[in-house]
């Protein structure tokens, strides 16, 4: 058996794999007067940032989210699956 752990949250680690654009439109879609706010966040570094990304949804409905950003997943050209979960999926096929 395998664990594969994240760093920080789940939103977090899917901006830092590289697809902060695809996660920005779908926040704007939840939050459109924010995009200030999104910016501020995801421009800074480290743990600050994580602590900043994660208070970004703290008003947001994760599953709603979810779902909206699982429709514009299917909907792009690319999605970068952070390593964390990559490993854990490809432990699983095994």
């Amino acid at each position: 058996m395998q664990v594969q752990i994240n760093t920080f949250s789940l939103e977090t680690e899917l901006v830092r794999a590289g697809n902060k654009d695809i996660l920005k439109q779908v926040y704007l879609s939840f939050h459109p007067r924010s995009e200030k706010k999104w910016e501020e966040a995801v421009g800074k570094e480290g743990r600050e940032q994580a602590k900043e990304i994660q208070s970004l949804f703290d008003d947001t409905p994760k599953g709603d989210f979810a779902q909206v950003l699982s429709e514009e997943i299917l909907a792009a050209e690319t999605f970068c699956v952070p390593e964390y979960l990559r490993k854990a999926i490809e432990a699983i096929a095994e």
